[in-house]
């Protein structure tokens, strides 16, 4: 009965003591845990503090941005406005009713323009005809203006077997490089290539040796005549030049074009009536031929020209 009364009062002597640690360390650690829920409390004050700064930032840069679109729309719209109160007021202004005026004007001149182009063109191409050929256009392409000799035919057919040989001889040098890796076939390869190389300068010894600087010097020398022949005709060789005709008027071509486009475009140049070149300026004067020339359509054409205005 003792000992049972002495473990009863043992125990509880030990739970109170053990109570007592608890409390006196809750006491200890009590100013700590405060100032842990304080400073926990100020961060999340701070933090919703900051973020409704940054809130307010982000709405007034979006309230800036919004404003600078408006205002650059406005912009933008008055300057339009602007613009197309500029082109009404010039359009229906002294300065656009010439503008309107002086274009109708270019335009026809430049339809006579384009008129006698083309007549001076289709003219030139009639007396061309009456000189040149389609064997002349043959023979200037391919340079041939007589039947290969025996001679010249020989050296042809040994220069293209030369050719031939000289590639297959490459070839098989790339193939013997390959090859040389494998011994047993390296010397079967030497032996053909050789042959090749020999038969291929033996060819070009003997078109060179067959070669008739005769005949080439003769169709040499009537390439050069034909050329000159055409020349002296139309002052240009319209062989090698096809697509060339001859001058046909005096002066640089008028700038109609340019002119013809200045209400195009949202860039708009809006002329003055006193910015507007004279069109009869551009008048064209008919060029001389040069003597002996074989272009009798040409010539009829600038002698009706002469005197003849484009200026409506």
């Amino acid at each position: 009965m003792n000992d049972s009364m002495a473990k009863n009062i043992a125990r509880q002597t030990e739970l109170a003591n053990q109570a007592e640690k608890r409390r006196k360390r809750e006491e200890f650690d009590r100013p700590f845990r405060e100032a842990q829920a304080q400073w926990d409390v100020q961060a999340a004050q701070q933090a919703a503090q900051q973020r409704a700064y940054n809130e307010q930032i982000a709405a007034e840069q979006r309230a800036a941005w919004m404003q600078e679109q408006a205002d650059a729309r406005a912009a933008r719209m008055q300057a339009e406005s602007d613009e197309q109160n500029a082109v009404s007021a010039w359009r229906f202004g002294p300065d656009g009713h010439a503008f309107r005026d002086w274009k109708i004007g270019a335009a026809a001149f430049a339809e006579r323009f384009a008129a006698r182009e083309h007549d001076i063109a289709a003219a030139f191409r009639d007396d061309v005809a009456e000189h040149v050929t389609e064997t002349d256009r043959a023979q200037f392409a391919s340079k041939q203006y007589s039947p290969k000799t025996s001679r010249e035919k020989k050296s042809h057919v040994f220069n293209a077997l030369a050719l031939s040989l000289i590639a297959a001889d490459a070839l098989f040098v790339v193939v013997w490089w390959v090859i040389s890796w494998f011994p047993p076939h390296f010397k079967t390869m030497l032996p053909v290539i050789i042959v090749a190389a020999s038969l291929g300068v033996a060819s070009f010894i003997l078109s060179v040796i067959f070669n008739d600087t005769a005949w080439q010097q003769s169709n040499t020398d009537a390439h050069a005549a034909g050329i000159e022949r055409r020349t002296a005709l139309f002052g240009f060789d319209p062989i090698g030049e096809p697509d060339r005709v001859p001058v046909w008027h005096e002066g640089v071509r008028p700038p109609h074009d340019y002119y013809l486009g200045l209400e195009d475009g949202p860039s708009r140049s809006l002329p003055m009536k006193n910015d507007l070149p004279d069109i009869k300026y551009w008048q064209p004067e008919p060029a001389e031929l040069h003597e002996g020339h074989g272009m009798p359509r040409v010539a009829n054409l600038l002698e009706e020209w002469k005197g003849t205005s484009l200026v409506g």
